[in-house]
């Protein structure tokens, strides 16, 4: 029988469909019946009887307003002869539903600044054949703060009405739930949303800085972009300064002040050959009349006569074919230099590898060069030369490999 299972309410009908499938050439008539349906509830089956051993019967199940309402497990039997077999579907009766209505508001959340307005709409939804008018109101409204619905009530137990909220300046900042109440007659529903009051902003401003970190060899120049940006409504012009220069350094802005309140200038910052080595911490000042916010920088001075040196140890390492063996490369560095080396190595023997472990040192450290042979490596001694280069300058250094 299909399907397996039917959902009514007290009242109403129901129906499935009784199949029956012959086997070994049964050609006999098969008769139908129904039971375990719940008091007050019938069954009919149409045909009640299935002629030629092969085909379908509707049965139609009645229920009354008095059925009760549960899941029941209905037998339906199929008879011929001494022949019976059976086989069983799900009926659930529902209670039968009064007229009735629900009612939803969206969204469940909203943010407003004082003496701002916001709004929610509020939905109603019937159920059980509802068709009445449902007057909306609202409660839990903070102090200074109205509700108005554009449409009240809403008629025909469906729709949606907009509920527009209304805050002055003097309403106090905070969080309120606002409930959202639906009535019709005897009948009541009520939702609730959130509502967020947060003081008024006045007009103000922020100042920021990228990149947040520059370096420059002492005697070259570097630059940064300072960023205006305004709140509540600011509009004023905001001239821009920086200190924390160290000595032999000046800094220029361009532009020297941000009209409207909102935009960049470029600050660029020129130091001298005897501006000294080091980190510097720089602050960048907007000043707008009363209003002054400030924003830091690091400029790094590297010597004019930075570098970095190259050596390596042991001079000399001795290896049987089809092993490896190790060197030490360190990479020292001068006049604050903190570029990033990278290792060469030339000489090898034919049939053998080099490989640096870190593959490259920023500033100064040591990586490990491994040398690594196989049975086919050439014997003998070879000079091998490591080479560290960093942007256009290289540094190299020699060490001795001997192969047995």
């Amino acid at each position: 029988a299909a399907p397996s299972s039917q959902t009514v309410t007290q009242g109403n009908p129901a129906s499935y469909t009784a199949t029956v499938t012959p086997s070994n050439g049964f050609t006999g008539s098969v008769a139908l019946s129904a039971s375990g349906l719940p008091t007050g509830a019938t069954a009919t089956f149409n045909p009640t009887s299935i002629a030629g051993g092969s085909g379908s019967s509707a049965m139609s199940v009645t229920t009354s307003s008095t059925t009760p309402a549960g899941t029941y497990t209905l037998t339906i039997t199929g008879i011929s002869g001494a022949l019976s077999h059976s086989t069983t579907v799900t009926l659930v009766v529902n209670s039968a539903v009064s007229p009735n209505f629900s009612i939803s508001a969206s969204p469940a959340s909203r943010t407003v600044t004082q003496g701002n307005p916001t709004s929610y709409t509020a939905t109603v939804t019937p159920s059980g054949g509802f068709t009445g008018n449902v007057t909306v109101s609202a409660s839990g409204l903070p102090t200074g703060t109205a509700a108005t619905f554009g449409t009240n009530p809403i008629a025909g137990g469906s729709g949606s009405s907009t509920m527009s909220v209304t805050t002055s300046s003097t309403t106090p900042t905070g969080t309120y739930t606002l409930t959202i109440t639906g009535t019709s007659g005897t009948l009541s529903h009520s939702t609730t949303v959130t509502l967020v009051v947060n003081t008024a902003v006045s007009p103000n401003f922020s100042i920021s800085a990228s990149p947040s970190s520059q370096t420059v060899t002492a005697g070259n120049s570097t630059s940064y972009t300072a960023t205006v940006t305004p709140s509540g409504g600011f509009t004023a012009g905001v001239s821009l300064s920086a200190s924390g220069l160290p000595s032999g350094a000046s800094a220029t802005f361009s532009p020297t002040t941000i009209a409207g309140g909102s935009g960049s200038s470029t600050m660029s910052v020129t130091t001298s050959s005897t501006t000294p080595a080091g980190t510097y911490t720089l602050t960048i000042t907007g000043t707008s009349g009363a209003l002054s916010h400030s924003t830091t920088v690091t400029l790094v001075v590297n010597s004019a006569n930075q570098g970095f040196t190259i050596s390596v140890s042991p001079a000399s390492q001795t290896v049987t074919r089809g092993n490896s063996t190790t060197y030490t490369v360190t990479v020292g560095a001068a006049g604050g230099f903190n570029g990033t080396v990278t290792f060469q190595v030339r000489g090898l023997p034919s049939n053998s590898t080099a490989s640096f472990s870190p593959t490259s040192v920023t500033g100064h450290g040591t990586s490990t060069m491994t040398v690594t042979t196989n049975s086919s490596t050439s014997t003998g001694t070879f000079s091998l030369r490591i080479r560290g280069t960093s942007g256009g300058a290289t540094q190299s250094a020699t060490v001795q490999l001997v192969v047995q």
